[in-house]
């Protein structure tokens, strides 16, 4: 975590090793042994509490707003492949009616051949609604709380 400045008070956020104690700390250490770690080898004396506070008021705010951040870039993504896979689904639909359509209107066309544009006429109509239903449905989906 970068040093905020604003802490000048917190021992943690002005120790030359917070990152190693922040690592640490993340890899699982008590804040009791890091504490008696930095004593041993830094001779610095930062209490296991100081160490506790700064994860707590310091360190996790600064990861929620990082989570977040990402968080929203991912959504982002994700929601302009899925528009762009929506897309390409109804021009695939679209495509479908309008050679069903074509081949209906064909005087050369067999039964056979009408029969078969008309079930994809229906069926590429049908596709369609369903997919205009799913956007019906998920209106207001994207008020997400982080």
């Amino acid at each position: 975590m970068p040093n905020n400045t604003n802490n000048k008070l917190c021992k943690v956020c002005n120790s030359p090793h917070r990152a190693e104690i922040e690592a640490l700390y993340f890899q699982g250490w008590g804040a009791k042994k890091i504490s008696k770690y930095l004593k041993e080898k830094y001779n610095e004396d930062i209490s296991y509490s100081a160490i506790l506070r700064h994860m707590q008021n310091h360190v996790k705010p600064q990861l929620l707003e990082a989570i977040e951040e990402e968080t929203t870039e991912i959504y982002s993504k994700m929601y302009k492949e899925i528009a762009n896979n929506f897309g390409l689904a109804l021009e695939g639909l679209f495509t479908m009616i309008k050679t069903a359509k074509k081949d209906l209107e064909n005087p050369k066309a067999t039964a056979r051949e009408k029969e078969v544009a008309g079930r994809n006429l229906v069926m590429a109509i049908r596709e369609m609604k369903e997919l205009l239903q799913l956007t019906e449905d998920k209106e207001g989906a994207d008020d997400i709380d982080l």
